[in-house]
Formats: C-alpha cells, structure tokens, sequence
C-alpha cells in the first residue's frame, strides 16, 4: 500500500461495496467525490428514520508526543486508518475503514448520545452523525466520526 496516497485515484478504486441497494452504492460515490474534491457531499445518502445525511471532508491532526491526534469527517477517518493499519493485529486498511461506513449508516442500530449527535452501531462498527447547521437546509446530519474497536 502506498503510504503517501500518490495516486489517489487507484486508491479510491479500492473503496467499493459488493451491497447492491442503491443507498449503499450512493454512499461509496459520494466517498470517493469527498476524497477527490476536498468538499463536503451535503446529499450523500438517506436512511428513513434519520432522513438526509452528508459527508463532510473534515480535518485530519497527526498525534505528535505532545498532544493526541484530532479531527473528523473523512479526514479523520482515512487519517486515523493510515496510522494504525500494521500496528496492531487484525488492522483493516484504511479502505476497508471507509468501505463500511454506508453500511453502518444503513444497517447500524440508532441511539441518540446527545441532542445534535447520533451514534449508529453495527457489527462493532460505530458512524457518529452530527445535526446539521443552519446553512445546509435540506441535509439533517453530517458524517462526523468513526470508530472501529481494536481486537484485541
């Protein structure tokens, strides 16, 4: 794997679903457009009980000895993925992190943390949804976090 994400695109073709529900497949496409353009996908997907959800690109903060690594979105999770993948047993590429998110969102059990946040948990895979601002009217929540428990 290419560390450095040169070439992204070829990395980007790694980011499929075999799901065929069209959901699902909007999801990943609007992943790989998030990755390529830098720019939030206000219209990524749409769960009924939830409504329309967005993919932001987000930002990504490297730990350093000083301070933890930080971050969401995208960003984040791709990040996040690239410093762990190899350093513990059973790592998934980063592809495979990103991968499962539509299915999670699609799947996953709903549980409201707080007021402005939803956590959907599936198969040990947990999305964080974050309410949408004011600015984005027809996108009611925005892809904040992911987590992906190590095994341990």
């Amino acid at each position: 794997m290419n560390n450095t994400f040169d070439d992204i695109n070829e990395w980007i073709k790694r980011i499929f679903s075999d799901d065929p529900r069209p959901e699902i497949q909007r999801g990943i496409r609007a992943i790989h457009t998030v990755i390529r353009t830098h720019l939030d996908a206000p219209n990524a997907m749409y769960r009924k009980e939830i409504g329309v959800i967005g993919f932001r690109h987000g930002r990504h903060t490297p730990a350093t000895r000083a301070r933890p690594r930080s971050g969401h979105g995208l960003a984040h999770v791709i990040g996040s993925a690239r410093e762990d993948y190899g350093k513990y047993e059973g790592s998934p590429k980063p592809e495979e992190v990103v991968r499962l998110i539509p299915e999670v969102i699609m799947d996953g059990t709903i549980d409201s943390t707080h007021g402005n946040r939803l956590r959907i948990e599936h198969k040990g895979h947990i999305v964080l949804l974050q309410k949408a601002g004011k600015k984005q009217e027809s996108t009611k929540w925005l892809f904040h976090a992911y987590k992906l428990w190590a095994k341990k």
